[in-house]
């Protein structure tokens, strides 16, 4: 399944990010309403992988850490 096409739980917006080298990333955020939540940074390389993380970038978003 392509990645554009990969539906995201709610609460989890996608994006690209456009970065000074030339490559631009595909973001997935959650947690970006409230500006006073910790962060959290997760790193992938593969689309299978963000497929996959979505689901605990879910579970960390609802418990108050913007991801």
């Amino acid at each position: 399944m392509a990645f554009e096409t990969t539906p995201l739980p709610h609460g989890i917006r996608a994006r690209f990010v456009p970065n000074s080298n030339g490559l631009t990333m595909r973001v997935l955020e959650a947690g970006f309403e409230d500006q006073d939540r910790p962060c959290v940074l997760l790193l992938h390389g593969s689309v299978v992988l963000v497929h996959e993380t979505r689901l605990v970038v879910q579970v960390l978003q609802e418990r108050a850490a913007s991801v």
